[in-house]
């Protein structure tokens, strides 16, 4: 008799089972159906417009228009229009350049330097043109040519410079900074619009231990506002200049079946201790403004700054 009852309710907990598993399943399902349903007007909307005006491109202008230009012109748009961060569409050939570019080569497979650097007096002053896949490494060997010069201090020169590569910076600062500690453990993360966490990024314990100041100006955006905020967050260094862009959105490179991309805007990025300099920019600890005198250090007032403030 046991035996019976005990099978049974075996047997009465296996259906249960299978039904409350079949409800969830079912649930999910219509959630997400439901979803679909009520982005569907807008979706049938924007196709219908699209499709107006391709018929109208298409039966009235003078040029020729390709089979594929409505899709990837919609998309470019679209982008374009996203109010948040930086945004754009790459076709197949402007990916592929950009792919090109990441890896420091130019048109004709020329190598592109983008870190230059050289001597004032006792100070190394080390200038930023681009944040590209081998940047970080280019710093490390300036630093290390500039140490056997043997130079008391470091400039470092980030006027100019706007960068998505967030990857690349991380692996500058990673050079210059020892291993986090505070607050998350990482130097910097990106964090999405529910607060989600979608990226992280670390240091080991290799530093720099020269004394340094970082130039900044209102054309300073993205990665490079990243490596100048870390730089002061760790302690390593002071900011001169002028107030930077503010572009601290974190960019993603999503790859299309055309051979395309997209760059999107996935989150906002969080300095190592610092708040998101997202709209706000990084400001400097002392403000001066100057253009960079046209390369000519004795005539560079920001620099001046700099080097006044590593030798003080």
């Amino acid at each position: 008799m046991n035996r019976r009852v005990s099978l049974g309710i075996t047997i009465t907990l296996i259906i249960a089972a299978v039904v409350l598993s079949a409800a969830v399943a079912v649930f999910i399902c219509l959630r997400t159906f439901n979803k679909m349903i009520a982005d569907l007007p807008g979706r049938e909307a924007a196709y219908d417009y699209l499709t107006e005006a391709d018929n109208i491109i298409r039966g009235n202008y003078y040029g020729d228009v390709s089979a594929d230009i409505a899709g990837s012109g919609q998309v470019r748009g679209y982008l374009s229009e996203l109010p948040q961060g930086t945004n754009y569409y790459m076709d197949a050939d402007e990916y592929s350049d950009y792919k090109r570019m990441l890896s420091g080569k130019d048109a004709n497979g020329g190598t592109v330097a983008s870190v230059t650097y050289q001597t004032y007096a006792s100070c190394g002053y080390v200038k930023f043109s681009a944040f590209l896949n081998d940047t970080a490494k280019e710093f490390k060997n300036a630093v290390n040519a500039l140490k056997g010069q043997n130079v008391t201090a470091l400039v470092i020169d980030l006027r100019g410079v706007k960068s998505i590569n967030t990857d690349s910076a991380a692996a500058v600062i990673d050079e210059i900074v020892p291993i986090a500690s505070a607050g998350s453990g990482v130097i910097a993360s990106a964090v999405n619009k529910d607060g989600e966490t979608v990226a992280t990024f670390s240091s080991d314990a290799d530093s720099v231990s020269l004394p340094m100041c970082v130039i900044i100006n209102g054309s300073t955006g993205g990665a490079a506002e990243l490596v100048a905020c870390d730089i002061r967050d760790f302690g390593k260094g002071t900011i001169v200049g002028e107030t930077s862009m503010g572009s601290g959105g974190y960019q993603q490179i999503f790859e299309l079946s055309d051979g395309g991309a997209m760059a999107l805007t996935t989150g906002v990025i969080i300095p190592y201790d610092s708040d998101p300099y997202d709209g706000s920019g990084v400001k400097p600890d002392t403000e001066v403004k100057g253009s960079g005198a046209g390369g000519e250090l004795s005539k560079d007032e920001q620099f001046l700054k700099a080097y006044a403030a590593v030798n003080s």
